[in-house]
């Protein structure tokens, strides 16, 4: 039996059995088009969150806290109160920290050390304002999260301009992108109880409380709006820089000394490397000298990883589907077998042999899962283009509506995913075809022809 009426075969046995066919292969359409949504929403969302924190995150950079000394281990970290006015961003991301008690503080001494290492650009302090802090504008206030910096533009920190300037001098703020938008009148519910003027150019005033034995104090400086960032989606969005300066008088009073950075140190530093192929190795360098380090190479390294684990979970809930599908494909082949023990009889008559009967037999129940295959495939790029234009448009109104960026596919099927399920489905069905095939290759011609 040559190949071509081998195939014929195979076509005129499928459809002579449409009914059976197609109600044997549902389970199989079921089962790859659970796995091709299911692993595709996994890339959808894995694509939307690298997407996101890429957006909003800058590869270059570094930031460093102050550590202790010793050797180091894993711990999660970012995105904590205090580093929500941290330049270049707020976005979570991993923290790898020493292990031992002793704290190593962020000098100048170690900014001269960090910044003598190879591949880095620059080093810059950040000084984080312990403290409530509250912006007023006549009669509106809003808290701020409030960071001194020592540079004298915000864009060597990877920020830019929405309006106005990034240049930081004494007496000067620049305001992230919704802190206007957060401010309000305190118990006044009229239509102006949210601020809705623009506060670029305008005198803001900081109030700064502090509790000591003393009680409770709050310190009052006035600033000059000289720029808005641009909206980052992020908690940058809700911070206020201001210059080294400034930040060190309002220290100085919250706690009640003169700052000395040389033995205080800083908040932290943010480091810019030259290209984001040498920010892991330069991490881990600042890591082995005993300070906490994020990247957000690392936290993409861990959004990445995870996604990895839930497509395996997901990809075996589908697994299991097509595996009670293979076992429909054996009952379905196991009765063909019962039913056609005489014509299995006659072809063997007729010259064919048991390698053209196994062929005969696998070639059907491959057919089976790929007709299922093909179905599942089609419903899965049906139901994921509607996802996507209903799904989609749903979180890009939530996303604006928050004042966030978002992709507007929750669904990211790549060409080879739907290539996969189909060659998948059709492996599974030749092997589920493969019991009933030998059993039908044993059949003895005479025995067969007998058969009632």
């Amino acid at each position: 039996m040559s190949f071509i009426e081998l195939v014929k075969f195979i076509y005129e046995n499928i459809k002579r059995q449409k009914g059976r066919v197609v109600l044997t292969s549902l389970g199989v359409m079921i089962g790859s088009a659970s796995i091709v949504l299911l692993l595709a929403l996994v890339g959808g969302l894995q694509k939307s969150a690298t997407a996101q924190f890429t957006n909003n995150a800058s590869l270059t950079e570094i930031e460093v806290n102050a550590g202790f000394g010793g050797g180091f281990s894993s711990m999660g970290g970012g995105g904590g109160p205090e580093s929500m006015g941290s330049p270049g961003g707020g976005s979570s991301s991993t923290v790898r920290t020493s292990s031992e008690s002793e704290e190593l503080l962020l000098t100048n001494d170690v900014m001269d050390q960090i910044s003598a290492l190879e591949h880095v650009v620059s080093v810059n302090a950040n000084q984080s304002i312990s403290g409530n802090s509250t912006l007023v504008y006549q009669k509106y206030q809003g808290r701020v999260s409030l960071t001194g910096v020592d540079v004298e533009d915000l864009s060597d920190l990877g920020l830019t301009a929405g309006e106005g300037e990034l240049g930081l001098s004494s007496g000067t703020i620049v305001l992230g992108a919704s802190v206007s938008e957060n401010m309000y009148r305190p118990n006044y519910s009229g239509s102006d109880a949210t601020l809705s003027t623009d506060l670029l150019g305008k005198q803001v005033k900081l109030e700064i409380t502090k509790m000591s034995s003393g009680g409770r104090s709050t310190k009052t400086v006035r600033f000059r709006v000289v720029g808005v960032l641009s909206e980052a989606g992020d908690q940058s969005d809700y911070a206020a820089y201001i210059s080294m300066t400034d930040a060190d008088n309002i220290v100085s009073w919250v706690n009640g000394e003169r700052v000395n950075h040389n033995t205080d140190g800083y908040s932290s530093f943010t480091v810019r490397v030259d290209d984001s192929d040498n920010v892991l190795d330069v991490a881990d360098v600042i890591t082995d000298m005993g300070y906490q380090t994020q990247t957000a190479q690392s936290f993409l390294e861990n959004v990445n990883s995870l996604f990895s684990s839930l497509q395996l979970v997901f990809g075996g809930v589908g697994a299991i589907t097509l595996l009670v599908a293979a076992l429909g494909i054996a009952n379905t082949m196991t009765m063909a077998i019962m039913e056609r023990t005489k014509e299995i009889g006659l072809l063997k008559a007729l010259g064919a042999t048991n390698k053209n009967i196994l062929s005969l037999f696998i070639g059907e129940a491959a057919g089976i899962g790929l007709i299922g295959g093909v179905g599942g495939c089609l419903i899965s790029l049906a139901l994921g283009s509607l996802l996507n234009a209903v799904g989609g448009a749903y979180l890009t109104e939530q996303a604006t509506a928050s004042g966030t960026t978002m992709t507007s596919s929750i669904i990211y099927m790549p060409f080879y995913l739907p290539l996969f399920a189909l060659a998948f489905s059709t492996i599974m069905g030749s092997i589920s075809g493969l019991f009933p095939a030998m059993k039908a290759q044993s059949l003895q011609p005479v025995i067969a022809l007998k058969y009632e």
